[in-house]
């Protein structure tokens, strides 16, 4: 492989239009003379500043990445769990060995007081609601049930939806009092 990437640099450098490669410092190559045990931080700093300079493959990767999103943007998991109130009540480990008996399932109070009023929760009802609030009363309920329950609501739900969104004084709070009274269902704990 090592052989592979010094024939690639090698023919990168070779090309007539690529540019000519800076000459070393005298300090630098100093530096890389050193054992890596005796290189200080300033130093090292030196090093990472000047030797990409030097690297027409790291630069053409450089270049070439410049221009993508991030991959820790598509992660599905992160590498460090966030300190997230909800994720640490509902069981979220810290990660310090790869035994899964380090989550604990068993129901608590302090999943039930996340539920009712915790930050987290009334910060994607919100969300939620502000998005919810522009359907009419019937697409609402469905949309609503759909993605909260994997169901449409059942004719009594639906009369009680109605009702409690017609008799409200301001739409908004009232989307939003539906959709946490939703999610705080035995049904939606079960599906989720």
């Amino acid at each position: 492989a090592f052989a592979q990437s010094l024939a690639a640099l090698n023919t990168v450098l070779a090309k007539a239009d690529a540019p000519a490669r800076p000459v070393l410092l005298p300090q630098v190559v100093g530096l890389l003379a050193k054992p890596v045990s005796q290189i200080t931080t300033a130093e090292r700093q030196l090093i990472h500043d000047y030797y990409p300079q030097m690297d027409e493959i790291y630069l053409a990767i450089q270049r070439r990445q410049a221009g993508r999103p991030s991959t820790a943007s598509f992660a599905t998991q992160r590498s460090v769990p966030e300190a997230d109130p909800f994720m640490a009540a509902f069981g979220q480990p810290k990660r310090e060995t790869a035994c899964s008996c380090e989550r604990v399932s068993a129901p608590t109070l302090l999943q039930a007081l996340e539920l009712l009023n915790g930050k987290t929760l009334y910060s994607c009802v919100q969300t939620g609601s502000a998005r919810y609030a522009r359907l009419g009363e019937d697409e609402l309920l469905d949309r609503l049930y759909l993605s909260a329950l994997a169901r449409f609501p059942a004719a009594a739900e639906r009369t009680i939806g109605r009702q409690f969104l017609a008799a409200a004084p301001k739409r908004e709070d009232a989307v939003m009092d539906l959709l946490w009274s939703v999610l705080n269902t035995r049904e939606f704990l079960f599906q989720h």
